[in-house]
C-alpha cells in the first residue's frame, strides 16, 4: 500500500470516527438531560427524604461537551458488585 492510499484510508476512518463520536455525544447529552429531569421530579416528590447525589465521582455524567464514562473504574466495579 502506498503512502497516498494509506493517508486516504486514515482520513476516511478519522471522518467516520468523528461522525460516530458526534452521534454518541448527542445520545449521552439526551440521557444526561433525561436524568436531570428525572432527578428534579424525584426531588419534587420525595424532597429531602432521598439523596440522588453521586457517591462515586468516577460515574458522574460529565457535561454534554466532554463525555467520558469511566464505569470500569475500580471503585465502581467494587460498588456495583457489592450492591448486587
Amino acid at each position: 500500500m502506498d503512502k497516498d492510499r494509506a493517508d486516504e484510508l486514515l482520513e476516511s476512518r478519522k471522518d467516520k470516527l468523528a461522525e460516530e463520536m458526534t452521534e454518541l455525544e448527542a445520545k449521552v447529552g439526551t440521557i444526561h438531560d433525561t436524568l436531570a429531569k428525572l432527578k428534579t421530579q424525584l426531588y419534587k416528590r420525595f424532597g429531602g427524604n432521598i439523596n440522588l447525589e453521586v457517591r462515586f465521582p468516577c460515574i458522574a455524567l460529565p457535561p454534554p461537551t466532554a463525555h467520558v464514562l469511566t464505569s470500569a473504574h475500580p471503585c465502581c466495579m467494587v460498588a456495583s458488585s457489592q450492591e448486587q
